[in-house]
């Protein structure tokens, strides 16, 4: 093969996998995730027997081991060591279906990197692939655009939409991925404008203005502080290159941008992310970094192991996490990057990944040209984003790609002519083609079904369908079969059980896949909780006294992890309350309030079990303090056993508020039903919320405008409630 075909390959391979941002696949789970990275990797390992035969065949067209491709190639080899010795090496290579971020993955980047620092290092070649990577981020600003002021269009047809709320996610799955892939292009956009004076010169400004505005639309926090941070550290690296003139003129527009700003938080155009920095979302987030930092310290040097975030949290968990509701009781990240780096791959992991950040903004500095200032001001908003976000496929295909160019414009690699073959080209040619295809097909594709396979479980309305799907998903060999599997035990332990010969089959078969799976990883806090769940499912499901010892038993293993874990202590609580031994649970209860008692869940579970015991005026007492903290739990059942007790307690206010709290979520569900939205008005008024009750009811005209006489009765009805 001669190298003028084996370059076309990989450039056009490279163009290939440079779509990436643009894909998702609807039809497996984890869309633009794991679809995104299955057809990234497929087009990467597709290239990879032509780059072997390149570099084999042709000498001189191997890249330049830089000292910035070199620092890369530490930061795996770190990477790797430090997965060695850390908690599951399964899961750090090959990460999970949700994050793809494994070691495996993350080799994929690596290759794409060197395809980019071989054959794109011609200043044409580089023009070309910067214009087609500024090409795709507009248009996924502008399908952003399309979302923003069309919410039907979302790719994500779950979440509720609405024009004045709605943050704009694009192809990317998520407004935190969107607004670090739109940084990226706003730089990148602003670095070929500075550099290149052709005809795509006013198309990159207006890349630009667009994911400028794409990133205002995500209303993401470390979005914005990144790009001020990137746009600062821009006008400071040219400020001290430009003559003194072109200074002021530079200070100039500084302060119009900074007036721009201004104005706009004046006019309110920032109230919404403004108030997204709630008292909550603060102390949740500096609370995970709390605990990251005291599972650092426990291991300092290598971590826990890439992708092993979530052993780290099971151990270190600190009770206040309730206080942010029952889902901030989970964490695979810390929602820092750095400090991902820290807990899981130790001191050594967080040098090697600043040293990428840092190494090339150093040389900048030493080297200042005005047209790297955008890449510059780039690391600079990577850098500070990263500290309040978690990494996506979308943004580290950009940082690579960066880190490529970066590495082609401070060493001007060049692609010699031809120089002579060296080594049996063909040997190594067919080694790099079964290794592609081992990949393709057992790693990638079977990967792909694997998620179909789930997704269309969660679809599936017979009992003889996911019967057959599941099947499936028990017999999958892929890398990621352990996740699937997990995903359909817990989409088990939630299934009604309507019918009980499917849910007997399902429970049988998840316990047994997850006891197999907790034997390679006995401490996996969340396969204990899990299995914990099924048991308790089965045995109030079939009245299986020996499944709630199972459960008991499950939980306590976990417990004995980290006894502060309050999820895993209400089930458990549940569980000895089936099991008739009440005061098990009360006590058990009041050992987990004391790590913590600000939390209104947890008032909430202990006054179940005190009614449970027969101490309904403990009962009482609890029930009210969950309603003073505004936690108000979601089985009815429970909810009309609170109203009952705060009505014998002569406690009127109590009861209204559970009450009001059942039709909010019942109105809610049934958002097409006239008879639950007049209940939750009737609900409003009983707790003294008038206006809130007519207001509501007069709106119901334009959403049921056939059933006018049964609204106005209604409003009728109101004027006999007094304020």
């Amino acid at each position: 093969m001669k190298l003028k075909f084996l370059e076309k390959i990989i450039k056009i391979g490279t163009y290939a996998a440079m779509l990436a941002p643009l894909v998702f696949i609807p039809q497996v789970i984890f869309s633009t995730v794991l679809g995104k990275m299955i057809y990234f990797q497929i087009i990467v390992e597709i290239i990879f027997p032509f780059y072997i035969y390149l570099i084999i065949a042709y000498p001189e067209a191997r890249p330049k081991i830089s000292s910035l491709t070199k620092i890369i190639l530490a930061f795996f080899i770190v990477l790797v060591v430090t997965s060695l010795f850390g908690a599951d090496f399964h899961k750090s290579f090959w990460g999970d279906d949700q994050r793809m971020r494994g070691i495996f993955s993350l080799l994929h980047f690596l290759a794409f990197y060197f395809y980019v620092i071989t054959c794109f290092c011609g200043e044409r070649d580089k023009k070309n692939i910067l214009r087609f990577a500024i090409a795709i981020g507009m248009a996924i600003g502008l399908f952003a655009f399309l979302e923003r002021y069309n919410p039907e269009f979302s790719i994500d047809k779950v979440s509720v939409k609405n024009l004045s709320s709605h943050r704009v996610i694009s192809t990317t799955g998520n407004p935190i991925f969107l607004a670090g892939y739109m940084l990226f292009i706003f730089f990148l956009s602003a670095y070929f404008f500075l550099k290149n004076k052709d005809w795509f010169r006013p198309i990159a400004a207006i890349a630009a203005a667009i994911s400028l505005l794409t990133v205002f639309f995500t209303e993401t926090r470390a979005a914005f502080l990144g790009l001020g941070a990137g746009v600062v550290l821009s006008f400071f690296y040219l400020f001290f290159l430009l003559p003194k003139k072109q200074k002021i003129f530079l200070f100039g527009g500084f302060l119009c941008a900074l007036a721009v700003v201004l104005i706009m938080f004046n006019l309110g155009y920032f109230s919404r992310l403004i108030s997204r920095f709630n008292d909550a979302s603060v102390s949740g987030r500096f609370l995970l970094w709390k605990t990251s930092l005291e599972s650092f310290k426990e291991k300092p040097l290598l971590g826990w192991g890439l992708e092993n975030f979530d052993y780290a949290f099971d151990k270190n968990y600190d009770a206040k996490f309730l206080r942010n509701g029952m889902t901030e009781t989970w964490a695979d990240r810390a929602h820092n990057l750095y400090l991902d780096f820290l807990v899981m791959s130790g001191i050594f992991g967080l040098i090697a990944f600043l040293a990428i950040l840092l190494f090339p903004a150093i040389k900048m500095l030493r080297e200042r040209t005005a047209e790297k200032a955008p890449l510059f001001g780039l690391l600079a908003a990577f850098g500070f984003f990263s500290i309040f976000s978690v990494e996506s496929p979308d943004v580290f295909l950009m940082l690579f790609f960066v880190l490529a160019i970066i590495d082609n414009e401070i060493y001007k690699n060049e692609i010699k002519k031809m120089a002579g073959a060296v080594g049996d080209r063909k040997v190594f040619f067919a080694a790099a083609v079964a290794l592609a295809f081992i990949c393709i097909y057992f790693f990638n594709i079977k990967s792909l079904y694997g998620g179909a396979y789930l997704l269309e479980y969660g679809r599936a309305e017979g009992p003889a369908e996911k019967r057959e799907l599941a099947e499936k998903i028990f017999t999958d060999s892929s890398p990621y079969a352990n996740a699937f599997k997990t995903r359909l035990a817990n989409n088990t332990f939630y299934d009604s059980g309507d019918d009980k010969a499917y849910s007997e089959w399902a429970l049988q078969k998840t316990i047994g896949e997850m006891e197999g799976i907790l034997q390679k990883n006995p401490n996996d806090f969340g396969l204990l909780h899990l299995l914990g769940n099924l048991y308790l499912r089965r045995g109030s499901s079939f009245s299986r006294a020996e499944d709630y010892d199972k459960a008991v038993e499950y939980y306590n293993r976990a417990l004995f992890i980290n006894p502060k874990r309050q999820a895993t202590a209400f089930q458990l609580a549940t569980t000895y309350i089936l099991k008739n031994e009440t005061r098990k649970a009360v006590e058990l209860l009041e050992k987990t309030m004391a790590f913590d008692n600000s939390a209104g869940q947890m008032h909430w579970r202990l006054a179940v079990a005190y009614l449970a015991d027969g101490q309904e005026e403990k009962a009482y007492e609890f029930f009210k303090n969950s309603v003073n903290k505004n936690f108000f739990d979601k089985i009815d059942k429970e909810r009309f056993k609170a109203i009952d007790l705060c009505e014998k307690y002569h406690n009127i206010e109590c009861a209204n508020k559970i009450a009001l709290s059942f039709y909010e979520d019942a109105a809610s569900e049934h958002p097409n039903d006239l008879a639950y939205q007049l209940e939750l008005f009737r609900a409003y008024a009983l707790a003294g919320n008038l206006e809130d009750a007519r207001s509501g009811a007069e709106k119901m005209f334009k959403v049921f405008p056939d059933a006018k006489d049964d609204i106005n009765a209604f409003l009728e009805e109101l004027k006999n409630y007094v304020r």
